[in-house]
């Protein structure tokens, strides 16, 4: 019964011995960002004159441009369309494509299934078909040997809707 006594006592004084050598460590320094995240403004259309902000006309020969006004001069701007139509399941990538930023300024094109895709992900769903979209709008300064981004600078969404006859059939 000693043996045991001892040994839980002598446990007890290396166990708080640890834990006071651990509170005396410095306190590890924050990871340091490459950059600070930059800001963008994302305004999408059809530039068609039937469309609203954020509400379309369901249209697959129309194309919808995506203008990116970025805070870095120089880079590239990508577009990744996801269909939000069915939200018991995860969203469904449509389309992707990308421009360059010259100027702080991109216009990124979303071609309308009658052209030839811009890099269509899926043919059977469409960028303007019953929706909601939702597209995810990022900006990279530099792009690596293989022609991807390497330091993204900004990420935006914009959500928009589409209507089959009447503008009004978006909520918002």
């Amino acid at each position: 019964m000693a043996k045991t006594v001892r040994f839980s006592l002598l446990l007890t004084v290396a166990l708080a011995a640890l834990l006071f050598a651990q509170s005396k460590r410095k306190p590890q320094s924050p990871i340091r960002m490459l950059h600070k995240p930059t800001g963008m403004t994302v305004h999408a259309g059809t530039h068609m004159p039937d469309d609203k902000e954020h509400c379309f006309k369901e249209d697959d020969k129309r194309s919808l441009y995506f203008d990116v006004v970025a805070e870095i001069t120089t880079g590239r701007a990508y577009v990744d369309l996801y269909d939000l139509g069915d939200f018991s399941a995860p969203p469904d990538l449509v389309e992707q494509s990308d421009e360059k930023i010259a100027g702080g300024l991109s216009t990124v094109v979303i071609k309308g299934h009658a052209q030839p895709p811009s890099t269509a992900v899926s043919t059977a769903i469409q960028h303007l078909g019953p929706g909601p979209y939702v597209a995810v709008v990022s900006t990279a300064t530099s792009i690596d040997k293989k022609d991807r981004a390497s330091t993204i600078a900004g990420v935006s969404r914009y959500y928009y809707e589409t209507f089959s006859s009447d503008p009004n059939e978006c909520s918002h």
